[in-house]
Protein backbone atom coordinates (compact mmCIF):
# COMPACT_ATOMS: atom_id res chain seq x y z
CA UNK A 1 0.00 0.00 0.00
CA UNK A 2 1.23 3.49 -0.86
CA UNK A 3 2.21 4.92 2.51
CA UNK A 4 2.66 8.46 1.18
CA UNK A 5 -1.03 9.14 0.54
CA UNK A 6 -2.27 12.45 1.91
CA UNK A 7 -6.03 11.63 1.86
CA UNK A 8 -7.37 12.45 5.34
CA UNK A 9 -10.79 11.07 4.38
CA UNK A 10 -9.45 7.51 4.60
CA UNK A 11 -11.56 5.32 6.91
CA UNK A 12 -8.39 4.20 8.73
CA UNK A 13 -5.01 5.86 8.75
CA UNK A 14 -1.88 6.47 10.81
CA UNK A 15 -0.90 10.12 10.73
CA UNK A 16 2.83 10.64 11.18
CA UNK A 17 4.11 14.07 12.19
CA UNK A 18 7.53 14.38 10.57
CA UNK A 19 8.00 17.69 12.34
CA UNK A 20 7.83 15.82 15.65
CA UNK A 21 10.42 13.31 14.46
CA UNK A 22 12.67 16.16 13.36
CA UNK A 23 12.31 17.87 16.73
CA UNK A 24 13.01 14.65 18.63
CA UNK A 25 16.13 14.15 16.53
CA UNK A 26 17.27 17.68 17.33
CA UNK A 27 16.72 16.82 21.01
CA UNK A 28 19.13 13.91 20.63
CA UNK A 29 21.63 16.06 18.74
CA UNK A 30 21.55 18.77 21.42
CA UNK A 31 21.99 16.26 24.25
CA UNK A 32 25.33 14.87 23.10
CA UNK A 33 28.67 16.62 22.47
CA UNK A 34 29.22 18.18 19.05
CA UNK A 35 31.92 15.61 18.34
CA UNK A 36 29.55 12.70 19.00
CA UNK A 37 27.76 11.43 15.91
CA UNK A 38 24.06 10.59 15.86
CA UNK A 39 22.93 7.35 14.21
CA UNK A 40 19.16 7.38 13.71
CA UNK A 41 17.70 3.90 14.08
CA UNK A 42 14.99 3.36 11.46
CA UNK A 43 14.63 -0.43 11.58
CA UNK A 44 11.21 -2.14 11.46
CA UNK A 45 10.01 0.42 8.89
CA UNK A 46 10.98 3.29 11.15
CA UNK A 47 9.29 1.66 14.18
CA UNK A 48 6.09 1.54 12.15
CA UNK A 49 6.27 5.22 11.14
CA UNK A 50 7.76 4.69 7.67
CA UNK A 51 11.50 4.20 7.26
CA UNK A 52 12.09 6.46 4.26
CA UNK A 53 10.24 9.59 5.48
CA UNK A 54 11.63 9.08 8.99
CA UNK A 55 15.20 8.70 7.72
CA UNK A 56 14.94 11.85 5.63
CA UNK A 57 13.48 13.86 8.52
CA UNK A 58 16.22 12.65 10.87
CA UNK A 59 19.07 13.32 8.45
CA UNK A 60 17.76 16.83 7.91
CA UNK A 61 17.58 17.44 11.66
CA UNK A 62 20.94 16.44 13.10
CA UNK A 63 21.43 12.75 12.37
CA UNK A 64 24.69 11.84 10.66
CA UNK A 65 23.89 8.28 9.63
CA UNK A 66 21.31 5.50 9.92
CA UNK A 67 20.90 1.98 11.27
CA UNK A 68 18.59 -0.90 10.39
CA UNK A 69 18.21 -4.49 11.54
CA UNK A 70 18.48 -6.25 8.18
CA UNK A 71 20.15 -5.63 4.86
CA UNK A 72 16.85 -5.60 2.97
CA UNK A 73 15.73 -2.68 5.14
CA UNK A 74 18.86 -0.81 4.08
CA UNK A 75 18.15 -1.53 0.43
CA UNK A 76 14.74 0.14 0.75
CA UNK A 77 16.51 3.32 1.86
CA UNK A 78 19.09 3.12 -0.93
CA UNK A 79 16.38 2.63 -3.57
CA UNK A 80 14.68 5.75 -2.23
CA UNK A 81 17.84 7.73 -2.99
CA UNK A 82 19.19 8.01 0.56
CA UNK A 83 22.97 8.05 0.41
CA UNK A 84 23.88 8.35 4.11
CA UNK A 85 25.93 5.67 5.81
CA UNK A 86 23.78 2.75 7.00
CA UNK A 87 24.81 0.17 9.60
CA UNK A 88 23.13 -3.26 9.47
CA UNK A 89 22.74 -4.55 13.03
CA UNK A 90 21.80 -8.14 12.20
CA UNK A 91 23.40 -11.04 10.38
CA UNK A 92 23.78 -11.04 6.59
CA UNK A 93 24.59 -14.26 4.70
CA UNK A 94 28.07 -14.31 3.14
CA UNK A 95 26.59 -14.90 -0.32
CA UNK A 96 25.10 -11.39 -0.15
CA UNK A 97 28.38 -9.58 0.47
CA UNK A 98 28.32 -8.35 -3.12
CA UNK A 99 25.09 -6.46 -2.35
CA UNK A 100 26.58 -4.97 0.81
CA UNK A 101 29.51 -3.72 -1.24
CA UNK A 102 27.43 -2.55 -4.19
CA UNK A 103 25.25 -0.39 -1.94
CA UNK A 104 28.09 0.74 0.37
CA UNK A 105 26.50 -0.69 3.50
CA UNK A 106 28.24 -1.28 6.81
CA UNK A 107 27.83 -4.79 8.25
CA UNK A 108 27.95 -5.86 11.88
CA UNK A 109 30.33 -8.74 12.63
CA UNK A 110 29.98 -10.62 15.88
CA UNK A 111 31.93 -13.90 15.84
CA UNK A 112 35.08 -15.20 14.15
CA UNK A 113 33.39 -17.83 11.98
CA UNK A 114 30.80 -15.48 10.48
CA UNK A 115 33.36 -12.71 10.07
CA UNK A 116 35.76 -15.10 8.30
CA UNK A 117 33.04 -16.17 5.86
CA UNK A 118 32.25 -12.54 5.05
CA UNK A 119 35.94 -11.79 4.67
CA UNK A 120 36.55 -14.67 2.27
CA UNK A 121 33.71 -13.53 0.04
CA UNK A 122 34.96 -9.93 0.05
CA UNK A 123 38.50 -11.07 -0.79
CA UNK A 124 37.13 -13.17 -3.67
CA UNK A 125 35.50 -10.01 -5.00
CA UNK A 126 38.71 -8.02 -4.57
CA UNK A 127 37.11 -5.66 -2.05
CA UNK A 128 37.07 -4.83 1.66
CA UNK A 129 33.75 -4.80 3.48
CA UNK A 130 33.09 -1.97 5.92
CA UNK A 131 32.21 -3.46 9.31
CA UNK A 132 31.49 -2.67 12.95
CA UNK A 133 32.44 -5.28 15.56
CA UNK A 134 29.78 -6.08 18.14
CA UNK A 135 30.72 -7.29 21.60
CA UNK A 136 28.37 -8.85 24.15
CA UNK A 137 28.93 -7.19 27.52
CA UNK A 138 25.80 -8.61 29.13
CA UNK A 139 22.91 -8.55 26.67
CA UNK A 140 23.31 -12.19 25.68
CA UNK A 141 22.44 -11.74 22.02
CA UNK A 142 24.86 -11.14 19.12
CA UNK A 143 28.45 -10.28 19.91
CA UNK A 144 31.79 -11.62 21.08
CA UNK A 145 31.29 -12.47 24.76
CA UNK A 146 33.59 -10.35 26.89
CA UNK A 147 32.94 -12.12 30.21
CA UNK A 148 31.34 -15.58 30.22
CA UNK A 149 30.45 -15.69 33.90
CA UNK A 150 27.60 -13.71 35.42
CA UNK A 151 30.09 -12.12 37.78
CA UNK A 152 30.68 -8.45 38.43
CA UNK A 153 34.16 -8.38 36.98
CA UNK A 154 34.79 -6.14 34.00
CA UNK A 155 38.11 -7.41 32.65
CA UNK A 156 37.66 -9.17 29.32
CA UNK A 157 38.76 -12.76 28.96
CA UNK A 158 41.80 -13.57 26.88
CA UNK A 159 39.49 -15.47 24.55
CA UNK A 160 37.42 -12.32 23.93
CA UNK A 161 40.52 -10.29 23.14
CA UNK A 162 41.84 -13.02 20.85
CA UNK A 163 38.54 -13.26 18.97
CA UNK A 164 38.12 -9.51 18.46
CA UNK A 165 41.77 -9.17 17.44
CA UNK A 166 41.32 -11.98 14.92
CA UNK A 167 38.20 -10.38 13.44
CA UNK A 168 39.86 -6.96 13.21
CA UNK A 169 42.78 -8.49 11.32
CA UNK A 170 40.80 -10.25 8.61
CA UNK A 171 42.00 -9.24 5.16
CA UNK A 172 38.60 -8.66 3.58
CA UNK A 173 37.19 -6.48 6.36
CA UNK A 174 37.62 -2.79 7.10
CA UNK A 175 36.76 -2.30 10.80
CA UNK A 176 35.35 1.20 11.31
CA UNK A 177 33.52 0.79 14.60
CA UNK A 178 33.09 -1.33 17.69
CA UNK A 179 29.94 -1.38 19.80
CA UNK A 180 27.82 -3.03 22.46
CA UNK A 181 24.16 -2.90 23.46
CA UNK A 182 22.73 -2.25 26.92
CA UNK A 183 20.22 -4.65 28.44
CA UNK A 184 18.83 -2.46 31.23
CA UNK A 185 19.55 1.19 30.45
CA UNK A 186 15.82 1.97 30.73
CA UNK A 187 15.76 1.06 34.43
CA UNK A 188 16.30 3.55 37.28
CA UNK A 189 19.01 1.28 38.73
CA UNK A 190 21.89 1.70 36.33
CA UNK A 191 24.49 -0.43 38.07
CA UNK A 192 24.37 -3.19 35.47
CA UNK A 193 24.54 -0.67 32.63
CA UNK A 194 27.60 0.81 34.31
CA UNK A 195 29.13 -2.66 34.47
CA UNK A 196 28.44 -3.23 30.77
CA UNK A 197 30.09 0.10 29.95
CA UNK A 198 33.12 -0.80 32.07
CA UNK A 199 33.42 -4.14 30.27
CA UNK A 200 33.24 -2.39 26.92
CA UNK A 201 35.93 0.13 27.85
CA UNK A 202 38.13 -2.65 29.21
CA UNK A 203 37.91 -4.62 25.98
CA UNK A 204 38.64 -1.55 23.84
CA UNK A 205 41.61 -0.73 26.07
CA UNK A 206 42.84 -4.32 25.76
CA UNK A 207 42.68 -4.10 21.99
CA UNK A 208 44.54 -0.80 22.06
CA UNK A 209 47.31 -2.43 24.09
CA UNK A 210 47.60 -4.98 21.28
CA UNK A 211 47.97 -2.19 18.75
CA UNK A 212 44.39 -2.29 17.46
CA UNK A 213 42.63 1.08 17.33
CA UNK A 214 39.07 1.07 15.95
CA UNK A 215 37.87 4.60 15.13
CA UNK A 216 34.28 4.64 16.40
CA UNK A 217 33.09 3.39 19.78
CA UNK A 218 29.36 3.33 20.51
CA UNK A 219 27.02 1.95 23.13
CA UNK A 220 24.18 4.39 23.90
CA UNK A 221 20.61 3.64 22.91
CA UNK A 222 17.85 6.20 23.55
CA UNK A 223 17.69 5.48 27.28
CA UNK A 224 21.43 5.79 27.84
CA UNK A 225 21.62 8.84 25.58
CA UNK A 226 19.13 10.69 27.79
CA UNK A 227 20.15 9.40 31.21
CA UNK A 228 23.86 8.51 31.11
CA UNK A 229 26.15 11.10 29.45
CA UNK A 230 29.18 8.90 30.12
CA UNK A 231 27.87 6.47 27.47
CA UNK A 232 27.88 8.97 24.60
CA UNK A 233 31.39 8.09 23.36
CA UNK A 234 31.93 8.65 19.60
CA UNK A 235 28.40 7.87 18.42
CA UNK A 236 24.91 7.37 19.86
CA UNK A 237 22.01 5.32 18.48
CA UNK A 238 18.65 6.97 19.23
CA UNK A 239 15.70 4.83 18.21
CA UNK A 240 12.56 4.96 20.34
CA UNK A 241 13.04 8.60 21.32
CA UNK A 242 13.00 9.68 17.67
CA UNK A 243 9.36 8.67 17.53
CA UNK A 244 8.44 10.54 20.72
CA UNK A 245 8.09 7.46 22.91
CA UNK A 246 9.73 7.26 26.30
CA UNK A 247 12.72 4.93 26.66
CA UNK A 248 12.90 5.35 30.46
CA UNK A 249 10.76 3.48 32.98
CA UNK A 250 8.59 5.87 34.97
CA UNK A 251 9.21 8.87 32.72
CA UNK A 252 6.74 10.28 30.21
CA UNK A 253 7.64 11.69 26.79
CA UNK A 254 6.68 15.15 28.07
CA UNK A 255 9.10 14.75 30.99
CA UNK A 256 11.88 14.07 28.51
CA UNK A 257 11.02 16.82 26.03
CA UNK A 258 9.79 14.40 23.38
CA UNK A 259 6.78 14.67 21.08
CA UNK A 260 4.92 11.49 20.01
CA UNK A 261 4.80 11.39 16.22
CA UNK A 262 2.04 8.89 15.41
CA UNK A 263 -1.75 9.15 15.65
CA UNK A 264 -4.00 6.24 14.68
CA UNK A 265 -7.44 7.36 13.51
CA UNK A 266 -10.55 5.56 12.26
CA UNK A 267 -13.88 6.82 10.98
CA UNK A 268 -17.05 5.30 12.41
CA UNK A 269 -18.63 2.92 9.92
CA UNK A 270 -21.96 2.57 11.74
CA UNK A 271 -23.60 3.86 14.93
CA UNK A 272 -26.42 2.20 16.87
CA UNK A 273 -28.55 3.26 19.79
CA UNK A 274 -28.93 0.27 22.11
CA UNK A 275 -30.36 -0.46 25.52
CA UNK A 276 -28.94 -2.06 28.68
CA UNK A 277 -27.57 -5.58 28.43
CA UNK A 278 -26.91 -5.38 24.68
CA UNK A 279 -24.19 -7.98 23.83
CA UNK A 280 -21.23 -6.86 21.73
CA UNK A 281 -18.74 -8.88 19.64
CA UNK A 282 -17.51 -12.46 19.83
CA UNK A 283 -18.44 -14.47 22.88
CA UNK A 284 -20.95 -11.86 24.05
CA UNK A 285 -18.64 -11.19 26.98
CA UNK A 286 -19.40 -7.47 26.92
CA UNK A 287 -22.86 -6.09 27.55
CA UNK A 288 -23.85 -2.43 27.75
CA UNK A 289 -24.69 -0.97 31.14
CA UNK A 290 -27.56 1.20 29.95
CA UNK A 291 -28.90 3.23 27.07
CA UNK A 292 -25.88 4.09 24.94
CA UNK A 293 -24.47 4.63 21.48
CA UNK A 294 -22.07 2.06 20.05
CA UNK A 295 -19.92 2.66 17.00
CA UNK A 296 -18.15 0.17 14.76
CA UNK A 297 -14.66 1.12 13.55
CA UNK A 298 -12.86 -0.34 10.52
CA UNK A 299 -9.79 -1.45 12.47
CA UNK A 300 -8.77 -4.73 14.06
CA UNK A 301 -5.92 -6.97 15.00
CA UNK A 302 -5.04 -7.57 11.33
CA UNK A 303 -4.19 -3.86 11.26
CA UNK A 304 -2.07 -4.17 14.41
CA UNK A 305 -4.72 -2.92 16.86
CA UNK A 306 -4.18 -5.82 19.17
CA UNK A 307 -6.83 -8.17 20.53
CA UNK A 308 -5.45 -7.78 24.05
CA UNK A 309 -6.81 -4.21 24.02
CA UNK A 310 -10.30 -5.57 24.50
CA UNK A 311 -12.29 -4.88 26.43
CA UNK A 312 -11.31 -1.72 28.24
CA UNK A 313 -8.83 0.20 26.11
CA UNK A 314 -9.76 3.84 25.74
CA UNK A 315 -10.29 5.81 22.55
CA UNK A 316 -10.96 9.51 22.02
CA UNK A 317 -14.21 10.67 20.45
CA UNK A 318 -14.76 14.40 20.17
CA UNK A 319 -11.84 14.82 22.57
CA UNK A 320 -13.40 12.68 25.31
CA UNK A 321 -12.67 9.11 26.40
CA UNK A 322 -14.79 6.17 25.31
CA UNK A 323 -13.97 2.50 25.69
CA UNK A 324 -13.54 -0.53 23.47
CA UNK A 325 -16.62 -2.73 23.82
CA UNK A 326 -16.17 -6.48 23.47
CA UNK A 327 -13.45 -8.30 21.60
CA UNK A 328 -11.35 -6.56 19.00
CA UNK A 329 -12.00 -8.48 15.77
CA UNK A 330 -9.72 -9.08 12.81
CA UNK A 331 -11.06 -6.12 10.81
CA UNK A 332 -13.45 -4.24 13.10
CA UNK A 333 -13.68 -2.90 16.64
CA UNK A 334 -16.77 -1.67 18.50
CA UNK A 335 -16.57 1.26 20.90
CA UNK A 336 -19.10 2.34 23.51
CA UNK A 337 -19.68 6.05 22.92
CA UNK A 338 -21.90 6.52 25.95
CA UNK A 339 -24.25 9.50 25.96
CA UNK A 340 -22.50 11.40 23.18
CA UNK A 341 -24.93 13.63 21.35
CA UNK A 342 -26.06 11.98 18.10
CA UNK A 343 -22.77 10.49 16.89
CA UNK A 344 -22.63 10.07 13.14
CA UNK A 345 -21.08 7.56 10.77
CA UNK A 346 -17.95 9.12 9.30
CA UNK A 347 -16.88 10.91 12.48
CA UNK A 348 -13.31 10.29 13.61
CA UNK A 349 -12.14 8.30 16.60
CA UNK A 350 -8.53 8.42 17.82
CA UNK A 351 -7.23 5.05 18.95
CA UNK A 352 -3.64 6.14 19.56
CA UNK A 353 -2.49 9.73 19.94
CA UNK A 354 -3.98 13.01 21.01
CA UNK A 355 -7.31 14.77 20.51
CA UNK A 356 -8.02 18.01 22.30
CA UNK A 357 -6.43 18.03 25.75
CA UNK A 358 -6.26 14.25 26.12
CA UNK A 359 -4.00 11.58 24.69
CA UNK A 360 -4.06 7.80 24.48
CA UNK A 361 -0.36 6.99 24.59
CA UNK A 362 1.49 3.97 23.27
CA UNK A 363 2.69 3.45 26.82
CA UNK A 364 -0.93 3.31 28.05
CA UNK A 365 -1.90 0.70 25.46
CA UNK A 366 1.28 -1.26 26.20
CA UNK A 367 0.32 -1.38 29.86
CA UNK A 368 -3.04 -2.96 29.01
CA UNK A 369 -1.33 -5.62 26.87
CA UNK A 370 1.51 -6.14 29.36
CA UNK A 371 4.08 -5.29 26.74
CA UNK A 372 6.18 -2.29 25.69
CA UNK A 373 5.45 0.73 23.51
CA UNK A 374 7.81 -0.58 20.81
CA UNK A 375 5.40 -3.44 20.14
CA UNK A 376 2.36 -1.17 19.93
CA UNK A 377 3.75 1.01 17.11
CA UNK A 378 5.69 -1.64 15.20
CA UNK A 379 2.60 -3.89 15.16
CA UNK A 380 0.75 -1.56 12.78
CA UNK A 381 0.57 -3.45 9.52
CA UNK A 382 1.05 -2.36 5.93
CA UNK A 383 -2.69 -2.17 5.30
CA UNK A 384 -2.89 0.90 7.53
CA UNK A 385 -2.09 3.86 5.23
CA UNK A 386 0.50 6.28 6.63
CA UNK A 387 -0.36 9.92 6.06
CA UNK A 388 2.43 12.45 6.61
CA UNK A 389 1.42 15.72 8.22
CA UNK A 390 4.49 17.69 7.19
CA UNK A 391 6.80 17.46 4.23
CA UNK A 392 9.90 15.33 4.52
CA UNK A 393 13.24 16.50 3.12
CA UNK A 394 14.14 15.53 -0.42
CA UNK A 395 16.42 12.56 -1.13
CA UNK A 396 20.09 13.29 -0.63
CA UNK A 397 19.52 15.21 2.60
CA UNK A 398 22.54 16.29 4.60
CA UNK A 399 24.54 13.45 6.05
CA UNK A 400 27.99 13.01 7.46
CA UNK A 401 29.89 9.85 6.48
CA UNK A 402 31.44 7.59 9.05
CA UNK A 403 35.16 7.02 8.72
CA UNK A 404 35.73 5.05 5.52
CA UNK A 405 38.42 2.63 4.49
CA UNK A 406 39.22 2.47 0.81
CA UNK A 407 38.53 -0.83 -0.99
Amino acid sequence: MDISRQDTSLPLRAEVDLGAIAENCRRARQTVPETTRVMAVVKADGYGHGAVPTARAALDSGADCLAVARMDEALVLRRAGIGADILVFGATPPDRVDELLEHDLIQTVFDPDTASALSRRAVALGRRLRVHLKVDTGMGRLGVVTVREGATRSEPSGEALDQTEAIAGLQGLAPEGIYTHFARADEPDRDFTGLQLARFHALVDGLRERGIEIPLRHAANSAALLAMPETHLDLVRPGLMLYGLTPLVGRSPVDLGLTPALTLKARIAQVKRVGPGFPVSYGSKYATDGETWIGTLPVGYADGYRRCLSPGAKVLFRGRRSCVAGQVCMDQTVVDLGEAEAPQAGEEVVLLGGDGDDRVSAEELAGICRTISYEIVTALTSRVPRVYRSESPEPGARSSPLSRSQP
